[in-house]
């Protein structure tokens, strides 16, 4: 997987799973969290670029649990105490 060439990187979060526990490639990760923009760069192993996300940021590794489901315009609007 390749990362962007960058000045600075304020949040990076890695989704990581087991190898033995049935998940598929694209449930691992990198979300890569820049705050002046406003985004979240989603790469997964296979990726060449990433999925940009402007407006709801859905993690679902489980599904007898209910997804993590960020709404981010709100929370961008916390970071920056608009």
């Amino acid at each position: 997987m390749g990362m962007p060439d960058v000045a600075r990187i304020w949040t990076r979060a890695e989704v990581l799973a087991l190898p033995d526990d049935g998940h598929r490639d694209e449930d691992r990760g990198s979300w890569v969290i820049n705050p002046d923009a406003r985004l979240v760069d989603l790469w997964t192993p296979r990726d060449e670029r990433p999925a940009t996300i402007v407006d709801q940021l859905v993690w679902h590794p489980e599904a007898s649990a209910p997804p993590l489901t960020i709404d981010l315009p709100s929370y961008f609007r916390s970071v920056w105490a608009e």
